[in-house]
Parts: structure tokens; sequence; C-alpha cells
């Protein structure tokens, strides 16, 4: 059975009563009948998803996580995890680790908030680290000790709608990163690489020297979506063969001095692994891959090991759009990969959705399972399992 249930947002709640679009989004002005108190009153709680001691967080990347009952779905509000942090940013991409602590980041301009929340649910601490500017941040990652803030040279100073307009590539910074003590967050190194964009990161590691490891998908440029840049954001699209592509790169940070960069030759966006080892070492990553010259989105789906450098992809072919494959962990396993890798996919051609199931270690193979439902529903940025 499928449910679902769209987040009642202040945003949602008067742009249907208008029927029409009225607050202002990454892409688009706004209209001035739309009245703005706070971030929240333009939260679209559409990003991603996060499930913290049975309770369902409907994320964004500019204001609180919206509170969800994780069986009824129905809206509870702004998640307030302290008086002092009503309404302050809780970043889209998460991150759990193996003992189920929660961490993320509160982004605004130059000066980045932490969170540590327990498996039960309690903040455990907040802190503020300097970033030295407003570098847009979607994604970013941690290893067992430390966490990794990338600041990539991609800037907006002024945040006036259109957000995405206001932009500015600025190169001459190069990418850098800032490493931060998970439990002092005063305790910061830098570290340095030539200039590049990202959107997502897999999962860092530490080798026993204190040498950093992780994967990311890295474009020497900016771009925006995966066929159109602005016009897309913006609700149009466009298929642009000059557009940028994003490299499956691997990130090593040795315990001073410079980042390297290790590029692959492997393409494609939002990099997934098994979350068993999530801030451990690791060697398999998963992504949507692929692109078509008729719409937007994947066409495929790619997994590599790093440690054998070995590439698998399987091909779903025109016809259909496919989001993100999350590893689950099969039954009793305990090794790496041991998993089935689980997905959402829209079969164009029938007008349904779908959701597959292929074996993580087998992914040419196709498929092992297909169930689909009489109906599609709407493609999501992100998602997860619970």
């Amino acid at each position: 059975m499928h449910q679902a249930r769209f987040v009642d947002t202040k945003k949602r709640r008067e742009e249907q009563a208008a029927q029409d679009f009225l607050a202002a989004g990454f892409g688009t002005i706004g209209d001035e009948r739309f009245s703005i108190e706070g971030p929240d009153d333009v939260n679209a709680a559409n990003t991603s998803v996060l499930v913290v001691d049975g309770e369902l967080l409907a994320l964004w990347e500019a204001g609180s996580g919206f509170a969800m009952d994780a069986e009824t779905l129905e809206t509870k509000g702004p998640k307030t995890w302290r008086e002092d942090l009503k309404g302050m940013p809780f970043l889209a991409h998460p991150k759990v680790a193996p003992n189920g602590r929660v961490w993320t980041l509160a982004v605004g301009g130059s000066r980045v908030g932490i969170y540590r929340i327990s498996k039960s649910g309690s903040l455990e601490d907040f802190g503020l680290v300097d970033i030295g500017r407003a570098a847009y941040i979607h994604d970013w990652t941690m290893t067992d000790r430390h966490l990794v803030i990338l600041v990539q040279p991609w800037i907006n100073e002024s945040l006036r709608p259109p957000v995405v307009a206001g932009f500015e590539w600025q190169p001459q910074h190069g990418l850098q990163m800032l490493i931060v003590d998970k439990d002092d967050f005063t305790n910061q190194r830098w570290a340095q690489a030539p200039a590049r964009m990202f959107f997502h990161t897999g999962s860092a590691w530490e080798d026993t020297d204190g040498t950093i490891r992780f994967d990311v998908v890295l474009y020497k440029e900016p771009v925006l979506g995966d066929g159109g840049g602005t016009p897309e954001i913006s609700g149009r699209w466009q298929y642009d063969d000059t557009l940028q592509e994003g490299y499956l790169t691997e990130v090593t940070i040795p315990p001073s001095g410079d980042a390297y960069l290790y590029e692959t030759g492997s393409v494609g966006e939002v990099l997934l692994v098994d979350p068993r080892f999530r801030g451990q070492k690791r060697h398999i990553t998963a992504l949507p891959s692929g692109y078509s010259r008729n719409r937007p989105g994947h066409t495929g789906l790619t997994v590599h090991n790093w440690a054998t450098a070995n590439t698998e992809q399987f091909v779903f072919g025109d016809d259909r759009m496919v989001e993100e494959f999350l590893f689950v962990p099969k039954a009793g396993s305990t090794q790496e990969a041991d998993c089935w890798l689980i997905g959402s996919v829209l079969n164009l051609k029938a007008g349904v959705n779908e959701v597959w199931v292929l074996d993580a270690q087998r992914v040419e193979d196709g498929p092992v399972c297909i169930w689909q439902a009489a109906y599609s529903w709407p493609l999501g940025f992100h998602g997860t399992w619970a």
C-alpha cells in the first residue's frame, strides 16, 4: 500500500487557497501578496526526510524541519530544538552515525551552525563556526571523529529572490574544506583543493595516520540541475549539451597540506552508501547516472567500488526517470554492500511509479523485484526509508 500527504506549510496553504504560486523560491521571485515574517513562512519542507526517535521530519534548506506523525503523516509544525534556535535552518542532508546520533548544519551566510542530536531525539550540542564567506552548502560529510564542511567558491552575499540569480563564481578561492573536531568545535583546520562546485557527497573516513578520504561529485564550473541550469530551477527545461558534467571523485586530505582529487569517469549525482559504514572505511558508492536528450532526470544506476576501481551500471532506458536507490542491508548481513538497492522509478510510458529492487553486488543483472503502483506520484529531491 502506498500512502502520501503534502506537508501542511503556510506556503502550501496559501498557494492552494489562491491556486497560484506566491512564495519566493530558489529560482522564483514570488508575489507581493504573500507576507513573510520568518524563514518558515516560505519553507517548502520538500527536500529530504529524517526520522529521529520515531518522529518524521520533512526538511528544507533554509528553515526548520517540519515535524510529522510517522504513521498518519499529519503535520505537527516546525521543529524547535531549543527556544533560542527557533527558525534556525536545519540542512536537508543530515548524517546519521552508525550509533544513531544525528549531525547536521545550519547554514546562514559565513556562519554555520552545527547540530548534535542524540539517538533519542534530544539536542546534545549546538555551536557556530565561521567559513569566511557565504558559500552555497547543500551537503557536507563526516568521519567518526571529524566534520568536513566544503566551502565552494559559489558565493551569494545578498540572498535576494530569485536566490539562484545572486550567486557569483569566484574560482580564485578554490574549493576549501573546514575540518572540525566532533568533540571540540573550536579545534579546526583547513585544506585546499582546486576550484570545483558540488551538490552531494558520499561518506568520509580516516586512515590511521589521520588522512581523510571521501567521495563527492564535482563540477569544474557551476551548474544547476541535470539538464537546464537556471531554466530548469524556474520550471522550464531544455537540453543543453554544453552543460558541465559532474564526475564521481575521491578527495584525499592528508594530515597537513593540500587535498588531492582522484576523478573517475563516472558521471551522475546524489551519492548513496551502506548506512552501517557511514564515517568508517568503506568501498562501495551508488548513484543515479545517465542523461536523456528528451527530458530531465537520470536513466541509469551506477555502483562504483573504490578498492577495485570497478564500475557496474544498469540502464533503465529513456522511458524511465530514476530517483535515488538506497542501501537496505540483507537480513543477517554484516558485510558492506551485502544489501538490496531499493529506489523509486517513474515509468513514463505507463504513467505510473514503480519501486525497483536490485542486488548491490550484481547491479548489471537488473532487478530482482519490481512493484508497480496503479498511478504516479510526484518526483522528489531526495528520499529515505524508515
